[in-house]
C-alpha cells in the first residue's frame, strides 16, 4: 500500500485542505464484515487502502471512494462486480476478480470495461486524469498510458491504439510481454493475434489458439472479454491437423463450459460446438458428429442464457438426414417451424424437401415452393435448385429439370463454395445426359471431379456413381462395377449408409448377368440399410432388382399400417403429434403407394387377399379406428388405390360393391376411391349407378356419393335417372348429394320434386343451395311454419344457416316446446346470427328439459362466442349477467357468428378446425354462401388441404369487397 501513500500525499499537499476528504481507516472486524457480505475476499491493495482510509472524497468530490459499508455488487443481476467508486458524470468503478487477479474499471449496460489492473494502478490514473482535466476520451486513454505504462490492462488497451493506428510490431512487442507476465490475459492473446497477423500468421494462429484455450464459460463477469465466435470458426477453417483441432474442441466444450450466462458467450459455445460436429463430419464421423450436437442441444436446455442455437438444430437435423434417421430429422424440422425466425424456417423447408426427394415421396415441389417463398440466402437458393433438378430428373420431366438448372452453375460461381460449385457442374451434366448426350454429360462429370478432388469424399463418391451409370449405359458393366464399388467404399467411410446402399445396387446390376448369388448377397446389404431407413423406394428398387417386385409387401404393409396409424394420431391431435404433424405419415404412406404402383397384377391379388382376411377380422371384433386388423386393412386399400391397373380398381369395387364391411372400413375405403388415379375405378362406378338393380341399395348408395366426391361429369345422366327412376329413398338421397357437388346448375328444376319427399327433402334443399337456388330454405320455412312432422331432418337448422333475418319470426315460433322441430328452430337461431333472437335463446334456458338448456346454451355461443357449461348449476343466471353485460356490443340488423360480425374469412378459419365434422360443413356453408366450387377435401391428405385453403384464400383477397361482413349472403348476393 505504500505506492499509494505517495500519490495521496501529493494530492493533500498540493491543494487546500477543503478539496480533498479521506476518512479514517476501517478496523479489521469491518473489512471482514464486507468480505462475507460480498462472498469474496478484497483485492489486497484495495484493501489496504481501506484499512488506511475508508472511504474518501477527491477533487471536491469528483471522485469518490466508498466505505466499507457503501461496497456492493454493480447490479442486482451479479455479485461478481462490485462498485468502489463513483466519478464524474454518472461514472461508476468497479472491480471483479479474473483469476487470482483483479481488474478494475468502468461499468454500465454492457457489463464491466476492464481500463486498470490493480487499485494502485487506478488511482494513479484517474488522480493523473482529473488533475489533467481532459475530457476527450482518446486524450484520457493516452495519458493513462503514461501514468501507468506497466499495467497489463493499460498496456492491452495502449496496443488496440497501435494496432489501429497501423503500427501491428509495436502491438506486437507490447502485448508479448503482458503475456509473458500474465499468461492467463486473455483479451492480451486475441489481441496479440490480431497484431502479429499482418506478418506471421501461423504465429497470429497460436495466440488465438492460446487465447481460446484460455477462455472459460461462464465469464468471470458481465462484459469480461472472450473471443469471438468468428474467430472460432476462422481457426476451424485455418487449422492444418483437424484430429488436434478437435481435441482442441473437445476439451473446450467439456472442460471449459459449465454455464453460459449471456448471448456472447451463447454464440462461441455454439460456434465451437459446430466446428467440432464439421470436424468429424470431414473426417467421416456423423454419428459421433450427430452426439456432439444433440449433446450441445441438451446442455443448452439447462443453460442460464436461454435461447435456442437453430443452426446447430439445422445442422443435426441435416446429419440425421445423412444417417438415414429421416423421422428424427423430420421432428428437429418440425421444431425449427414451430418456434425458429423466418430465415431458419426457409432453410428447415429445404432438408425437409431434400427428405422427400431422397424418398421419393409426393409433395416435394410444395415444400420446395414454401422455401422458395421464405428469406433464403444465396447458397440456399442454390441447393433449392439442385433440389429442383433432382426431383424432376427422377421424374423423367426434362422440361422442369431443364429450367430448374438454367443459371445454376453462375450462381454457384458467385457463391464461391468448391462443393457447390462441383454439384452445379452434376446438375446440369445430369440434364445434359437426360437430354441423350451422354458424351457431354461424361465430360462435365470429369470437370467436377476434377475440381473437388480429395476435398469433398461425398460429392466426389455421387459424381463416381453417375460415372457408373453412365459406363452401364454404354455396355461396360465392369467399369460400371469399379466405380460403384469405389463409391460405396467412399460411402461408408464417411457414415452415409443410405448412399452406400443405393452404390451397392449399382454394384449388383453390374453382376445381375454373371453372379445371381453375389448379386443375392449385395442385395441383402442394400435392403439392411434401406429397411433401417425405413425407405419404401430403396427396398422396392432391391426387389425389382432380384426379379421380384413384390417381394416384400409384407413390410410394405407392415410399414403402412404403422404410418396409417400415426396419421390417424396426428389427425386428431393426439399427444404428441398436431395436426400438421399427418404430413410425414402422409407423405411415407404416399412412398409405400408409389412402390406398390410399379409391381405387376400380382402383388394387387395379394393385397386383396390381406384386404379380405382383415375385413372379416375386424368383423368379429371391436371395429376401433386403431385396432391392428383396421389399420392394416385402410394401409392394404390404401396401397391398392395407387396401382394403376384394371385389377386394382376391381378389387376395390368389388369391396365397395359386395362385402359387409364395418363401417370404420368403409369410410377409408370410401376416401381411398375418392382420391384414388386409377381412371378404371369411373368406369366401375358408372356402371353400378346405371344398374342399380344389379347391386345392393347401399352400394349403389356409395357408388353415387363416390362419384359426387370425385366431381365426375360423365356420371350427371345417370344420376338424374337414379333420382327419378323407381330406386330406394337411401340411393336417391345418395343422387343427390352427388348432383350438388358436382355443380351442374342445369339440373336444378329436376332436384325440386323431391323437396316433395319427406325423406329427401334436407338433402335435396343442401343440392340445391350447392347449385345456387334457395328454394329448398323457402320449403323448410314453410314446413317449419306449418309444422310438418314427416322431414328427416331439421327445418331450423337449414333455414338458420341458410336463411336471412326475415326468417327470424318463423324460428321464433318454431322454438316452442321441446320437440325435435324446436330443437332444431333454437340451433337455428344461434346460426342466423340476428341478436333478436337472444331473447328467445334466453328464455329457454328456464325450460325444465335439460337437452332444451343444453341447445339453447351451445346456440348462444354460436351467436355470441362465449363459453358456457350447461350442465354445471346456475348456467341461466351466468348467460342473463353476462347478456346483460354485453349485449350493447351487438348491432341489429348485423349477423353474428361466434361473437363477430359474420363473414366469409370464418368459414375459410373454420376450414383449420382439427376435427373433419366441422372442415366439411364449413366447406359446404362457404361453397353455397360464396357460390364458388372451388374444391376441399377436409379429410384428404394435410398438404391437399393446405393447397385448397391457399387457393380459397387468394380468391377471397380478390372477392373480399363483395361480401361485406355482418350481411346475409346466398350464392355471393346479399338476401338481407
Amino acid at each position: 500500500m505504500e505506492a499509494t501513500l505517495p500519490v495521496l500525499d501529493r494530492v493533500v499537499a498540493r491543494y487546500r485542505r477543503d478539496v480533498h476528504t479521506l476518512a479514517d481507516g476501517a478496523s479489521p472486524e469491518a473489512l471482514q464484515a464486507l468480505e462475507a457480505h460480498l462472498g469474496r475476499r478484497l483485492p489486497p491493495d484495495l484493501r489496504a487502502f481501506l484499512a488506511k482510509h475508508n472511504g474518501a472524497a477527491l477533487f471536491r468530490g469528483a471522485l469518490v471512494l466508498r466505505s466499507t459499508s457503501e461496497l456492493a455488487p454493480a447490479a442486482a443481476t451479479t455479485s461478481a462486480v462490485i462498485s468502489f467508486a463513483d466519478g464524474q458524470n454518472g461514472v461508476r468503478w468497479a472491480w471483479a476478480m479474473r483469476g487470482d487477479r483483479a481488474v478494475y474499471g468502468t461499468f454500465g449496460a454492457d457489463g464491466l470495461e476492464p481500463v486498470y489492473g490493480s487499485f494502485v494502478a487506478w488511482l494513479e490514473g484517474e488522480i493523473g486524469l482529473l488533475e489533467a482535466r481532459l475530457v476527450d476520451p482518446d486524450e484520457s486513454d493516452a495519458l493513462r498510458m503514461d501514468l501507468v505504462p506497466t499495467d497489463p490492462v493499460v498496456a492491452v488497451r495502449r496496443a488496440r491504439v497501435l494496432v489501429r493506428d497501423g503500427r501491428p510490431d509495436d502491438a506486437a512487442a507490447l502485448l508479448e510481454d503482458v503475456v509473458r507476465r500474465d499468461p492467463s490475459d486473455l483479451a492480451a492473446w486475441q489481441l496479440l493475434g490480431d497484431a502479429l497477423s499482418v506478418r506471421d500468421r501461423v504465429a497470429a494462429q497460436q495466440a488465438w489458439l492460446m487465447g481460446f484455450r484460455k477462455t472459460t464459460f461462464p465469464l468471470p463477469w458481465p462484459g469480461a472479454p472472450c473471443l469471438s465466435a468468428e474467430l472460432v470458426v476462422a481457426l476451424s477453417h485455418s487449422h492444418q491437423d483437424e484430429e488436434s483441432w478437435d481435441r482442441e474442441l473437445e476439451r473446450f466444450l467439456g472442460e471449459q463450459v459449465t454455464d453460459v450466462t449471456d448471448a456472447r458467450s451463447h454464440e462461441v459455445v455454439v460456434a465451437a460446438g459446430l466446428a467440432r460436429a464439421r470436424t468429424l463430419c470431414r473426417r467421416g464421423h456423423r454419428r459421433s458428429a450427430r452426439d456432439v450436437l444433440s449433446t450441445l442441444l441438451q446442455r443448452a436446455h439447462a443453460w442460464t442464457f436461454k435461447s435456442v442455437p437453430w443452426d446447430a438444430v439445422l445442422e443435426l437435423a441435416q446429419l440425421e438426414v445423412g444417417l438415414g434417421h429421416h423421422d428424427d430429422a423430420e421432428q428437429l424440422v418440425r421444431r425449427v417451424g414451430k418456434q425458429a425466425p423466418p430465415e431458419a424456417r426457409a432453410a428447415s423447408l429445404l432438408v425437409l424437401a431434400e427428405i422427400a426427394v431422397m424418398r421419393q415421396e409426393p409433395w416435394a415441389e410444395d415444400i420446395l415452393d414454401d422455401a422458395a417463398a421464405g428469406p433464403l440466402d444465396e447458397p440456399h437458393r442454390l441447393q433449392l435448385s439442385l433440389l429442383r433438378v433432382e426431383r424432376a430428373i427422377r421424374q423423367q420431366r426434362v422440361p422442369d429439370a431443364v429450367k430448374a438448372v438454367e443459371g445454376i452453375e453462375k450462381l454457384a460461381r458467385r457463391v464461391g463454395l468448391p462443393r457447390l460449385e462441383a454439384l452445379a457442374t452434376v446438375a446440369r451434366a445430369d440434364v445434359v445426359r437426360l437430354q441423350g448426350r451422354p458424351h457431354d454429360a461424361l465430360d462435365l462429370y470429369r470437370q467436377a471431379l476434377t475440381g473437388i478432388g480429395e476435398r469433398d469424399p461425398e460429392v466426389r463418391a455421387r459424381i463416381l456413381l453417375r460415372l457408373a451409370d453412365l459406363a452401364f449405359d454404354q455396355q461396360d458393366p465392369a467399369d460400371g462395377r469399379d466405380l460403384s464399388m469405389q463409391a460405396a467404399a467412399l460411402f461408408r467411410s464417411i457414415e452415409l449408409p443410405v448412399r452406400e446402399a443405393w452404390a451397392w445396387l449399382r454394384v449388383a446390376r453390374g453382376w445381375s448377368d454373371r453372379d445371381p448369388q453375389r448379386v443375392r448377397a449385395l442385395c441383402a446389404a442394400a435392403r439392411e440399410r434401406f429397411v433401417a431407413a425405413d425407405l419404401a423406394a430403396g427396398v422396392a428398387a432391391v426387389d425389382s432388382l432380384l426379379g421380384d417386385p413384390g417381394l416384400s409387401l409384407a413390410w410394405h404393409l407392415e410399414r403402412s399400417s404403422a404410418q396409417a396409424r400415426a396419421r390417424h394420431d396426428a389427425q386428431r391431435g393426439r399427444p404428441p403429434y398436431e395436426p400438421l404433424d399427418a404430413d410425414r405419415p402422409e407423405r411415407r404412406l404416399g412412398a409405400h403407394r408409389l412402390a406398390i404402383a410399379a409391381c405387376d397384377n400380382a402383388v394387387v391379388t395379394a393385397l386383396a387377399r390381406e384386404m379380405d382376411a382383415t375385413a372379416r377380422a375386424v368383423l368379429v371384433g371391436r371395429g376401433r379406428p386403431t385396432d391392428p386388423p383396421v389399420l392394416r386393412y385402410l394401409a392394404a386399400v390404401d396401397l391398392v388405390s395407387g396401382h394403376p391397373s384394371y385389377e386394382a380398381a376391381r378389387v376395390l369395387l368389388d369391396h365397395l360393391l359386395q362385402h359387409e364391411l364395418d363401417p370404420v372400413l368403409s369410410r377409408g375405403l370410401q376416401g381411398a376411391i375418392a382420391r384414388s388415379p386409377n381412371a378404371a375405378l369411373v368406369d366401375g362406378l358408372l356402371r353400378c349407378v346405371e344398374r342399380p338393380s344389379e347391386h345392393p341399395p347401399t352400394a349403389v348408395a356409395a357408388a353415387a356419393e363416390l362419384l359426387g366426391l370425385r366431381r365426375e361429369p360423365v356420371a350427371l345422366a345417370p344420376l338424374l335417372k337414379l333420382l327419378t327412376g323407381p330406386t330406394s329413398h337411401v340411393i336417391r338421397k345418395a343422387a343427390l348429394g352427388a348432383l350438388g357437388r358436382i355443380g351442374n346448375r342445369s339440373v336444378v328444376d329436376q332436384l325440386l320434386p323431391a323437396l316433395d319427399d319427406g325423406r329427401l327433402a334436407e338433402a335435396a334443399a343442401l343440392a340445391l343451395l350447392m347449385l345456387g337456388d334457395r328454394r329448398g330454405v323457402d320449403f323448410h320455412g314453410r314446413a317449419l311454419v306449418e309444422r310438418r312432422g314427416e322431414l328427416a331432418g331439421s327445418p331450423g337448422e337449414i333455414v338458420g344457416r341458410y336463411g336471412g333475418p326475415d326468417h327470424l319470426l318463423l324460428l321464433i315460433r318454431g322454438a316452442e316446446g321441446d320437440s325435435e322441430r324446436a330443437l332444431g328452430a333454437l340451433q337455428g337461431l344461434g346460426l342466423l346470427g340476428d341478436v333478436r333472437g337472444a331473447a328467445t335463446l334466453l328464455q329457454a334456458l328456464h325450460h325444465r328439459e335439460r337437452q332444451v338448456v343444453e341447445v339453447a346454451s351451445g346456440a348462444l355461443t354460436i351467436l355470441t362466442g362465449r363459453m358456457d357449461d350447461p350442465t354445471e348449476p346456475g348456467v341461466r343466471a351466468r348467460w342473463h349477467d353476462w347478456w346483460e353485460l354485453h349485449q350493447k356490443d351487438f348491432a341489429q340488423g348485423v349477423r353474428y357468428r361466434f361473437g363477430k360480425p359474420f363473414d366469409l374469412q370464418l368459414l375459410l378459419d373454420t376450414m383449420d378446425d382439427p376435427d373433419p365434422y366441422q372442415r366439411r360443413t364449413s366447406y359446404d356453408e362457404l361453397v353455397i354462401t360464396s357460390g364458388q366450387s372451388l374444391p376441399f377435401d377436409a379429410d384428404g391428405p394435410v398438404r391437399v388441404q393446405l393447397a385448397h385453403k391457399r387457393a380459397w384464400r387468394r380468391w377471397f383477397q380478390v372477392a373480399r369487397g363483395r361480401f361485406a361482413a355482418g350481411r346475409w349472403v346466398l350464392d355471393g348476393r346479399v338476401i338481407g
